[in-house]
This record gives structure tokens, C-alpha cells and sequence, in this order.
């Protein structure tokens, strides 16, 4: 059966940027998993506040699972990196090694051998810092884990996923603030017919709700949502525009 993995930094960056992607491809079989390199333990705990602060990670784990359940998502994995809690409107990125976070990543990959993975893109879309590391630590461990010498302590066998795309491929009629200038576009899905999935995947996101609204500037969780989603394709680095993201893989 083929399989999809998404490597996202937080909860929430699943929904926001291919929701409709993952409920798509889950409706048409493919064995979706979702790993978060955090528990989301620095955002926002919800107006009025839904949990305490110390509760934060815990509670966005399950809202993240609960919108995995909207679509029938395989399985969910979330590393133990602890997300910094943002302060003056100050992004950050975690306190990791990066041979330490590769790792990590290196294992996921062998564990759950999936055909394509998808994460974020090389600007972090609007410019996080925890998107633009995981970013470049996830393309570097798509490159290492077929390697027999990278990390042969954890026992796995090696395996290269078949292909690697970012979300938020840029082109010219796209939201800019959920895209990446240097990743082109190959593949765009107006995802428009699994809405409502979407919509149901960012409603379990609860204690972010005020956050969405807030920066969209409505009223409703369903305007928050990106009715087009892109992916720009980094590995095989030849072709043009594709169709969908398996094209060229042998289900």
C-alpha cells in the first residue's frame, strides 16, 4: 500500500498547509502518518486560556491527534524536542544538534519506510525559524537514511523514501504568506472537495483557534483555511509540473 509521511515542526502545521492533501490521499487509500518534531509547547494556550502552560504539550499531542482521526491517518509521532515558548512576538527554533536531530528523522524514515515525505520549505513559509530547521534537517536525513554508514547504531535497516516535496510551492497566484520563494511550485491541488475535512482537522486544534482568527482577520476557523495547497518536488530534482505526488511511483 503506498504511504505518505508528513514531517511538520508543530501542531497545526499539518492542517495548515496540507490538510487537504492528506485528506485526499487518505480517502484514496494511502497510508498517511504525521510526525511533529514538537508538542507545540510554546504557542498559545487558547482565549480564554484552555490549559495551563505546563499542560500546553500535552494537550496539543491530542489535538493533533484528533485531527489525524478526522481523516484516518495511520499514525501519529511527535520527537521530544521542546518547542520555545515565543516571547515579544519572537519566533524560535528548538535547542537541538542538528547530527542529534537528523537522527532522529533518519529513524523515522526507517521505521516507517514511507514511498514520499513531505515538510516544510527552504524560507519556513512565512519565516519560522523552527520551519526553516526542520526544513534543512529533514532533506538532509532524506539523503543520509540510505546510507549504510549514517547512524548504524539503531539497528535499521537503510532506506531512502522514492521522493521529498516541501509544502508552500511557490507560484504566482498562491498566498504569500504560506509559501516559499526558492521552492517552486510542481504540484498544486485546489483542495476545495475535502474542506470540510480540513475545516474538521483545524477544529480539534482548539487552543490555536484564537491565533488563526486572529490573523486572518475573520470570524470563522473555515475562512482560516488555504483552499489551494503546492508542493515543491526536491527529490528526483528532474521534471516539470506533476499531476499529483505519486506520479511516477508504482503503487
Amino acid at each position: 500500500m503506498p504511504s505518505l509521511l508528513l514531517i511538520a515542526s508543530h501542531p497545526d502545521d499539518e492542517t495548515i498547509f496540507a490538510g487537504g492533501t492528506l485528506a485526499m490521499y487518505a480517502q484514496r487509500g494511502v497510508e498517511v502518518y504525521i510526525c511533529s518534531v514538537t508538542r507545540g509547547e510554546g504557542g498559545e494556550v487558547g482565549e480564554p486560556p484552555l490549559c495551563a502552560r505546563e499542560d500546553l504539550g500535552r494537550v496539543r499531542e491530542q489535538e493533533l491527534r484528533c485531527a489525524a482521526a478526522q481523516i484516518g491517518a495511520k499514525d501519529v509521532l511527535c520527537l521530544d524536542y521542546i518547542d520555545p515558548e515565543m516571547v515579544d512576538d519572537q519566533l524560535w527554533a528548538i535547542e537541538a544538534d542538528p547530527v542529534e536531530f537528523e537522527g532522529k528523522v533518519i529513524e523515522v524514515l526507517r521505521r516507517l519506510r514511507p514511498d514520499i515525505v513531505i515538510t516544510h520549505g527552504a524560507n519556513g513559509e512565512y519565516g519560522h525559524p523552527q520551519h526553516v530547521y526542520t526544513h534543512r534537517i529533514v532533506t538532509k536525513a532524506f539523503a543520509s537514511a540510505g546510507r549504510a554508514a549514517a547512524f548504524p547504531e539503531q539497528g535499521l535497516e537503510p532506506y531512502r523514501p522514492k521522493k521529498l516535496y516541501y509544502f508552500g510551492g511557490y507560484f504566482d497566484e498562491g498566498e504569500e504568506w504560506s509559501m516559499n520563494r526558492d521552492n517552486p511550485a510542481h504540484v498544486i491541488f485546489d483542495v476545495t472537495p475535502w474542506l470540510d475535512l480540513k475545516e474538521k482537522m483545524a477544529l480539534c486544534h482548539r487552543t490555536q483557534h484564537a491565533l488563526f482568527l486572529r490573523e486572518s482577520g475573520t470570524t470563522r476557523i473555515r475562512d482560516t483555511l488555504l483552499t489551494v495547497e503546492s508542493f515543491s518536488r526536491a527529490h528526483p530534482r528532474s521534471g516539470g509540473m506533476e499531476r499529483g505526488l505519486f506520479q511516477g511511483i508504482e503503487a
